[in-house]
């Protein structure tokens, strides 16, 4: 999990310009929350905080290192800035069903 801890990190700095303090902060976790990651692993309250918050990231870089930090669609976090209601639900149920699958992968990894 300290791959996953860095590169949310790196996901922080390079699109938000913000530390892990103000990061947490603006995904609704708790202070601490990213430091713990590193040896607890994330729950899924936290990741589903950091997938609505941030609908641009790509959950497989962020899990596996796998692809680009962003996902393809470069417009979603204007969009969302923007828009309310049924664009922002469209949005989170699609990260949802990415954020399903790295969630059992990630389940199934720790079990072994």
């Amino acid at each position: 999990m300290q791959n996953f801890k860095k590169r949310l990190v790196e996901f922080a700095r390079s699109q938000y310009d913000m530390g892990q303090t103000r990061f947490e902060e603006k995904c609704g976790i708790h202070p601490g929350t990213i430091s713990a990651i590193k040896s607890n692993g994330p729950t899924a309250l936290v990741i589903t905080k950091i997938a609505f918050t941030c609908p641009e990231l790509n959950l497989n870089w962020l899990f596996r290192g796998e692809g680009e930090m962003l996902n393809s669609a470069p417009t979603v976090k204007t969009e969302v800035a923007t828009t309310s209601g049924p664009l922002i639900q469209n949005v989170f149920v699609t990260n949802f069903a990415d954020l399903k699958d790295v969630m059992v992968e990630a389940i199934k990894e720790s079990r072994q």
